[in-house]
């Protein structure tokens, strides 16, 4: 009998996928315990994903400018990495209101908003990094 096996780490950056059958799933999840120490906390992923540490600049807005123009902000990224990005930078903030705030710096003309080469939304800022934007939307 075949078994599959799913674990999703902190914060949803990770998910391990074990298949095989018992003795093989069960000997796996012995070594899931290991790998998953370094996901417990938000420094260490932060750290493997190169998310830049920002503290709250006095208006939400401000804060995601000064994400996006990072290093990491060079590459266009999707509301949801933007989302992750500042939950792990403590700073708590719900879908509604991000997609607001996003919305209104892409109105200003502080970030550009376009689908990417697979379809999905992503934020850039507006003229800078060294993306190359699809059609303006």
């Amino acid at each position: 009998m075949k078994f599959e096996v799913r674990v999703r780490m902190p914060h949803r950056y990770v998910e391990v996928v074990v298949e095989g059958d018992f003795d093989e799933v069960q000997k796996a999840m012995d070594f899931i315990d290991k790998f998953t120490e370094r996901f417990e906390h938000p420094e260490k992923i932060m750290e493997v994903l190169d998310i830049p540490k920002v503290r709250y600049r006095g208006t939400l807005s401000e804060t995601i400018l000064a994400l996006l123009n990072s290093s990491w902000g060079v590459t266009p990224r999707t509301f949801r990495e933007i989302s992750e990005a500042l939950t792990l930078n403590g700073i708590k903030v719900t879908k509604g209101t991000l997609q607001g705030v996003l919305s209104h710096l892409a109105r200003k003309g502080k970030l550009t908003r376009f689908k990417n080469e697979s379809g999905r939304y992503v934020y850039a800022l507006t003229g800078g990094g060294t993306h190359e934007q699809g059609k303006r939307v």
